[in-house]
């Protein structure tokens, strides 16, 4: 048995999934227990990926055989190694050669898949961990080359995914039970800048939109530089009923200072502008975004400003990751990195203002009625759905996964909705 443990993006997820679907094509069980399996795949990005997470799996698991996948292969070799020894491991590139991988690691063989060997991630075997979901990658790698991150040298350049091999994924998903579509990548606003010298993601969700049926799209997260120059075409397609009205532009700091050293190619005035220009035609749509905290030279006055960003905007999601160094970046090579404790306690700090706001901004769901489709099943005798703002909403169990339920939220907390079904069509 095979258990795959995965971190990271959604990118990740659906990497993670063709390998479960290519090694189930072949005659494995994957179980969600991993405990009871003999392999575990540890299926990381450099970013979620910390080694310090395989070092807590391999005390766990001192007697299993473990493949290490994802992004984090390339560049922290030596880290896995130290920690384990024998692992096979296989790039974010060579994940269709994970039959291979696991061959070789049963006859106690370090096997290793490490070329760059560009190819375009679909029409592979995929089984979906939520069988409601499909998760479609648009392209490999993006536009941007930010000092802290190691995506460009991992990855290599931009590739956009052609059009209609997307369609037909999100067709085959359709097909085969999706009700909901996550459209993810690096960066969903660089699609098409490789082939066709501009930004042509709202025509791609036209022609996925196209399609038919009622399955609803999740536009996945872009950068601020992309978002605003597109702001007409996606508000224009963001009208469609079957796009969720959830924006997810990654800002990564306050500071235009900070941004300049991170070399993020946008300023903060492109991120608030984006939002701005939505909120003003969809009064209710969810804006996530990212913070990274402590950017070596991040001065107590830059934090502030992104604190003072945050307070303005007030996202509805914000995913706050505390500076880790990774190795071979500009970033690394920086100077005045700063204390791990102060940057423990700025992320402390703002992730305490992000949750008061999250708080009060749900409050404007209190007595709202609405749709909500039902795709998780929850704690505590309970199911858990999304609405067209795709906020999560909280409901009892008398429905069932798959339904479309009219819904009157009655509660509101820091993280969820909490609902009231006044009518269901399954």
């Amino acid at each position: 048995m095979i258990h795959i443990k995965t971190y990271g993006c959604s990118n990740n997820l659906a990497e993670s999934e063709m390998m479960h679907g290519i090694l189930e094509k072949a005659g494995y069980i994957i179980t969600e227990n991993e405990h009871e399996a003999e392999t575990i795949i540890f299926n990381a990005c450099t970013v979620k990926g910390d080694t310090v997470i395989l070092r807590d799996l391999r005390k766990t698991h001192k007697h299993k055989k473990i493949i290490v996948a994802g992004c984090i292969p390339q560049t922290t070799i030596p880290s896995i190694k130290e920690i384990v020894p024998h692992a096979g491991l296989i790039n974010t590139h060579n994940f269709d050669k994970i039959l291979d991988v696991v061959k070789a690691t049963e006859n106690n063989e370090s096997y290793e898949a490490l070329d760059y060997d560009y190819k375009t991630k679909l029409n592979f075997p995929q089984t979906r961990k939520n069988f409601l979901i499909g998760i479609v990658p648009i392209l490999n790698s993006c536009a941007n080359a930010c000092s802290f991150c190691s995506v460009k040298r991992v990855k290599g350049k931009l590739k956009t995914f052609p059009e209609e091999m997307i369609r037909n994924h999100v067709k085959q998903h359709i097909t085969h039970g999706a009700q909901e579509i996550w459209l993810t990548s690096q960066d969903n606003g660089a699609y098409g800048l490789d082939t066709e010298g501009t930004r042509t993601l709202p025509r791609l969700l036209k022609t996925i939109l196209d399609i038919g049926g009622t399955t609803r799209i999740r536009t996945g997260m872009m950068n601020p530089q992309h978002a605003i120059k597109m702001i007409p075409e996606l508000i224009e397609v963001f009208h469609h009923e079957r796009i969720y009205k959830f924006l997810h532009v990654c800002v990564q700091s306050g500071s235009n200072d900070v941004l300049k050293r991170m070399n993020r190619g946008h300023t903060v005035e492109d991120f608030t502008e984006t939002v701005n220009a939505f909120r003003k035609v969809f009064p209710l749509i969810t804006i996530a975004t990212d913070i990274i905290v402590g950017y070596p030279g991040e001065t107590e006055k830059e934090f502030q400003e992104t604190i003072d960003m945050i307070r303005q905007v007030k996202p509805e999601v914000v995913n706050i990751s505390r500076f880790v160094s990774i190795p071979d970046t500009i970033a690394a090579r920086q100077p005045y990195h700063i204390n791990g404790r102060i940057i423990k306690e700025r992320s402390r700090v703002l992730t305490k203002v992000f949750e008061e706001i999250a708080h009060e901004q749900r409050k404007k769901w209190l007595h709202i009625t609405g749709n909500v489709f039902v795709n998780e099943i929850g704690k505590q005798n309970t199911m858990i759905g999304r609405n067209d703002a795709y906020q999560q909403v909280i409901l009892p169990e008398n429905t069932s996964l798959g339904a479309e339920v009219t819904v009157t939220i009655i509660e509101t907390r820091m993280y969820d909705l909490i609902g009231t079904i006044i009518s269901s069509k399954e």
